[in-house]
């Protein structure tokens, strides 16, 4: 096996670097927002590349968060909210935490809450009121009427499916309940 490299080749390859490298465009905050970052917005029009625009953004922008967590976001983003009717849905809202309430929580705290989250879209001040069996969580969530499901709804669903994904029991508690007696489990 002949490692050897002569000294010509070696200094014609380092000064002609540029035609080897990569480049990649630093994607900053402002990247995002820019017509480059509009472009490749655009440009992810299947699930997959929306999921991984989203979640290159929440890696790049908002840091520190855990994988798992910026995936959950990710997922979350590209189904529930780029799909609504919602007025943060659309680009560059979508991505604006001065815009997007749910964005905005997920960059404070750094983690997926199901309660926090669905008190954001309900208009609660306290997550605590959806997470207490006792304040029957389930009565505050939006219902279909007519077989016609909203926005609201959809989101609500898929941000518990995405949130108690994990969960031990199989359960999404507390947003489940015993008809019977009429007690969360």
């Amino acid at each position: 096996m002949k490692f050897f490299v002569s000294p010509a080749k070696l200094w014609s390859l380092i000064r002609e670097k540029e035609k080897y490298v990569l480049k990649v465009p630093k994607r900053d905050r402002e990247w995002y927002f820019s017509p480059e970052g509009e472009d490749a917005y655009s440009q992810a029009d299947t699930l997959g590349k929306r999921v991984a625009f989203f979640h290159e953004y929440l890696i790049r922008v908002i840091k520190g968060k855990s994988e798992k967590e910026s995936y959950k976001m990710a997922l979350l983003l590209a189904v529930g909210i780029s799909k609504s009717r919602l007025s943060y849905a659309g680009y560059p809202s979508i991505i604006n935490e001065e815009e997007n309430p749910i964005l905005s929580y997920y960059k404070e705290n750094g983690v997926f809450s199901t309660t926090a989250f669905l008190s954001v879209i309900c208009g609660r001040e306290r997550p605590d009121t959806l997470s207490n069996p006792k304040e029957i969580p389930y009565e505050n969530l939006t219902y279909c009427s007519g077989g016609e499901m909203s926005d609201q709804y959809r989101l609500e669903r898929l941000i518990i499916l995405i949130g108690e994904s994990e969960n031990e029991q199989k359960l999404v508690a507390p947003f489940i309940h015993n008809l019977n007696d009429k007690e969360v489990r």
